[in-house]
């Protein structure tokens, strides 16, 4: 996807330096995808609960040569069982709406045991990598 959204904004501006970014949660071979009502955000707090999953974070770089540049991080995370109550104190603080399962940098990062990766690739932008791939094609 941060390939399509770099190329889809090359098309649109050609002959620009083009950073992309997209991210998705993965639990076992299960993409969570964005949820759309409260009611589905606590299928996926409850699915979440108690597990492992991984945040995987893509970023690409569309050069104005209109060569990739193209990196993957993948972060995984525990998460402490959570009770009904958590969950829908979650769900009713909003933190959720508009992001794919939940923001790191919210009250859920309370609730996570364990992470082993990127902090910033779970926010959203692998700041890491995406600084290298700036640096490695002369952007500063």
């Amino acid at each position: 996807m941060a390939r399509e959204k770099a190329l889809a904004v090359g098309a649109i501006k050609p002959g620009e330096n083009v950073l992309a970014c997209d991210t998705i949660i993965t639990v076992g071979l299960r993409v969570i995808h964005k949820s759309r009502t409260p009611e589905d955000q606590k299928k996926v707090m409850r699915l979440l609960s108690g597990r492992n999953h991984r945040v995987v974070s893509a970023v690409c770089l569309l050069k104005k040569d209109g060569r990739l540049v193209e990196r993957v991080v993948s972060t995984r995370l525990s998460m402490k069982r959570m009770s009904e109550q958590e969950i829908n104190d979650y769900v009713a603080s909003n933190e959720w709406v508009g992001v794919c399962g939940y923001k790191i940098e919210g009250i859920l990062a309370g609730y996570v045991k364990n992470m082993v990766g990127s902090f910033t690739g779970v926010v959203g932008l692998p700041l890491y990598e995406t600084r290298n791939i700036l640096s490695g094609a002369g952007i500063k």
